[in-house]
């Protein structure tokens, strides 16, 4: 039985290019088995992505990126974080995945990408 509230959640977006907390650099699912959703399963053959090189665990973030952090709780808890993980030469496999490893969708992004189009609007800027 669902109970349901008035209760309002203050969700809230960060990006490292504007303003980021020091825990927000932390892969939060390191070591948590990756799930995918159909759609970040579809991205894998739409946007010909070698299945052999997407993680189902993220273990070493030595050179894991957290680019894009949501939190609810008014920055408290992370709900879900956008990373770059390394894939090839000239990529980075770019994952969108909630704080339980459910992976929402994936891109390739050029590791060369300046992120010239980044609408820092959208995030927090504190």
């Amino acid at each position: 039985m669902a109970i349901y509230t008035n209760e309002v959640v203050a969700m809230k977006l960060y990006h490292r290019d504007v303003f980021f907390k020091p825990s927000f650099h932390i892969c939060a699912v390191k070591g948590i088995p990756l799930t995918f959703s159909k759609h970040a399963v579809d991205r894998v053959t739409d946007k010909s992505i070698d299945s052999r090189l997407v993680p189902r665990v993220i273990s070493d973030t030595s050179r894991t990126v957290v680019i894009e952090t949501e939190t609810e709780d008014n920055g408290v808890t992370i709900v879900k974080q956008l990373i770059r993980h390394p894939y090839d030469a000239q990529n980075d496999l770019v994952i969108a995945v909630k704080r339980d490893g459910f992976v929402k969708t994936m891109w390739l992004n050029k590791k060369t990408d300046t992120h010239r189009t980044l609408d820092k609007t959208k995030y927090e800027r504190r």
